[in-house]
């Protein structure tokens, strides 16, 4: 039932799925198909509150997976964890694991990344960045998302010289970057004035055949405009509209800021 109704949710069908798990928790404990209103059920339909930011609702539902009897296990957990973070409720998402840990459920790999991204948006990127060790601790080895994840919660403190730290580490690993890693490692570049380095991770990601979105862009666009490169941003700009990816608020922004640095502010209309 619950790959049913992740289904469902991919289909664009979330009102749906949710009416089918409401109709399972509706039926009596002697019905046939009550058990299958289990803990993967009750799991998946918490984390169907994440994209409809409905925290609340996903509290209410971990209230009656107790009310029944049902233990939360460690993908219930994880999963309550990224509402949490959905509905920028990170604080409670850090109570959340605390719970999780004083009912000695171990953690995997997914809760360690959102865990990662946790601290990224609390301003704790030192902690974001001793979990990997954490993990290994656990027995357990960070893969390329939690690095990426980590690199992304030091840019995020302004912290890039502790991003490039960590991306020494995954290559340590012998993990191969991706395009999310790549792009994370264009902005700390960025935001440690090393344009050229950014230049050239973004020559790399091209030459491994990576996408390049509107965020890679925009960190490249944005460390041009911190080196003072209106040109270059200006040659970004047309090659990423070329390349048929659309600029956002973050992209232009940046850009008028690289003009206006050059004095060139009427070339961006």
């Amino acid at each position: 039932m619950a790959a049913f109704m992740k289904e469902l949710a991919r289909a664009h069908q979330l009102a749906r799925a949710m009416e089918l798990f409401e109709w399972l928790k509706s039926l009596p404990a002697d019905h046939e198909l009550y058990n299958l209103c289990d803990v993967y059920t009750f799991t998946t339909a918490i984390s169907l509150m994440g994209p409809s930011q409905q925290l609340r609702h996903a509290l209410e539902l971990v209230g009656e997976m107790r009310a029944r009897g049902l233990q939360c296990n460690v993908h219930t957990y994880s999963a309550l964890m990224n509402v949490c973070i959905k509905c920028d409720a990170s604080d409670l998402a850090l109570d959340v694991f605390q719970q999780m840990h004083e009912d000695r459920i171990r953690p995997n790999v997914v809760t360690y990344n959102t865990l990662v991204d946790v601290y990224g948006k609390t301003g704790q990127w030192e902690k974001a960045v001793r979990v990997l060790d954490d993990m290994r601790e656990e027995d357990l080895e960070p893969e390329v998302r939690t690095f990426n994840t980590a690199i992304i919660a030091c840019n995020m403190c302004g912290q890039p010289l502790e991003a490039l730290k960590v991306y020494q580490k995954l290559l340590e690993a012998g993990l191969q970057p991706i395009s999310t890693t790549y792009t994370a490692l264009i902005s700390a570049y960025g935001k440690a004035g090393q344009l050229e380095k950014a230049l050239d991770t973004f020559q790399a990601m091209i030459q491994q055949g990576c996408e390049r979105s509107v965020i890679t862009y925009s960190a490249l666009i944005n460390a041009c405009e911190k080196a003072g490169r209106w040109e270059l941003a200006m040659r970004l700009f047309d090659q990423m509209q070329r390349e048929g990816c659309s600029p956002n608020t973050v992209t232009y922004n940046s850009l008028i800021t690289a003009c206006q640095q050059g004095k060139l502010l009427g070339v961006v209309a």
